[in-house]
């Protein structure tokens, strides 16, 4: 390490509820720290430490299962402890809603801390507690708010994944860090020698994000050369029974971030249907990731018609809202891009151009670099 790169403060992104491999939180965060010379660190709760590249992953806790309740409960304390008795590291940027009260706890042993908004959690609160009444959803969603916005006062600084979090915070001049990805992500789709038409969805494999549908739509569709990539993790057996009885499906599973190219650039169309739930209808095309991986790799895309994503894809002209809960409205919109593929990579030549010129985190990053030297000045 050179001397210059010894003088760089250390900043370690702490999280509970997010996997330290999180494409956020790893990819772009804590790289794009190291790439800038800082000792870079993801500290949270995994099996064993190990080296990513310049950036050091932390297991702490050591644990074979983070989604357990015990790990849940202690993890945000353990990690105080953790930041409290760390003497190297000059920043800690905070990722999730339960790292709230930490943050603030640290800031008051005189840690400097940034906030990392990944999504509105005032509307996630409100869909969690949505079984239990919309007046008792409304009170707690309304109180975390409160708390949220008056800890978030005390940190020296805020980032936010898209401009509705922006407006929400704009109190705290916060930056605003789109999920974009890097220019060297992957290359654009090349299908012309792909003998099935491609539709590939990534992502948690749930019901709230449109899998079902997705499903549906596809047996409303007589074509066999239709062949539809799902990615992503899922513990829903009806929705498993679902992928197993189509043939024209292949689930994969989880997919490492790096390695998610190798099926975009056989795809011919890219779907992200976030149902009707708060936690999703305020969502805008910057903050969507995999909207955003979809355009990088020049992929047409059919999504939800909420009014951030229709202003999204009305600005970049690369695919279709449609109603999310409608299996017969995906289906046409599939069937028209499949009967009309001047039309499909039209959408897919303005995603990429999109993604070249506006979405892409090098056009962004240094906006992270800047408020690391405004919190604590390179000497």
């Amino acid at each position: 390490m050179s001397n210059a790169t010894a003088k760089h403060p250390a900043i370690y992104q702490l999280t509970t509820v997010h996997a330290i491999t999180d494409n956020r939180i790893l990819n772009l965060m804590a790289e794009t720290a190291s790439d800038a010379g800082y000792n870079s660190a993801v500290v949270g709760p995994w099996e064993k430490n190990f080296p990513f590249k310049d950036v050091q992953m932390i297991a702490h806790p050591v644990t074979n299962n983070r989604k357990s309740k015990w790990i849940r409960l202690t993890a945000p304390w353990r990690l105080f402890w953790f930041a409290l008795c760390n003497k190297k590291c000059s920043i800690f940027a905070i990722h999730d809603p339960d790292m709230v009260k930490i943050g603030f706890l640290l800031k008051l042993f005189g840690k400097h801390i940034v906030y990392d908004i990944h999504d509105d959690y005032e509307a996630s609160f409100k869909t969690r507690f949505a079984r239990f009444g919309k007046l008792f959803s409304f009170i707690i969603s309304k109180l975390w708010w409160y708390y949220e916005k008056a800890l978030s006062h005390f940190f020296d600084g805020i980032t936010v994944a898209d401009q509705h979090l922006a407006n929400k915070f704009c109190w705290g001049n916060p930056t605003i860090l789109g999920n974009a990805p890097p220019l060297n992500f992957t290359k654009i789709a090349n299908t012309e020698k792909e003998k099935t038409f491609n539709i590939i969805y990534v992502g948690s494999v749930t019901k709230v994000r449109g899998v079902e549908v997705i499903l549906q739509a596809v047996r409303l569709l007589k074509y066999d050369d239709i062949r539809v990539i799902v990615i992503g993790n899922c513990s829903d057996n009806d929705i498993l029974t679902q992928m197993d009885s189509d043939d024209r499906v292949c689930f994969k599973g989880r997919v490492a971030w790096e390695n998610l190219h190798k099926y975009y650039q056989k795809s011919h169309i890219g779907i992200a249907l976030y149902q009707n739930i708060p936690a999703f209808v305020y969502y805008t095309g910057e903050n969507a990731v995999k909207i955003q991986e979809y355009i990088a790799a020049g992929i047409a895309v059919i999504t939800s018609n909420f009014p951030g994503l229709t202003a999204f894809v009305k600005e970049t002209k690369v695919g279709f809202n449609v109603q999310p809960d409608d299996p017969q409205a995906v289906a046409d919109h599939i069937e028209k891009l499949y009967n009309n593929r001047d039309l499909l990579k039209q959408f897919a030549e303005n995603g990429r151009n999109s993604f070249e010129k506006t979405y892409n985190w090098e056009l962004h990053k240094h906006k992270l670099i800047d408020l690391y030297k405004k919190i604590v000045p390179i000497d």
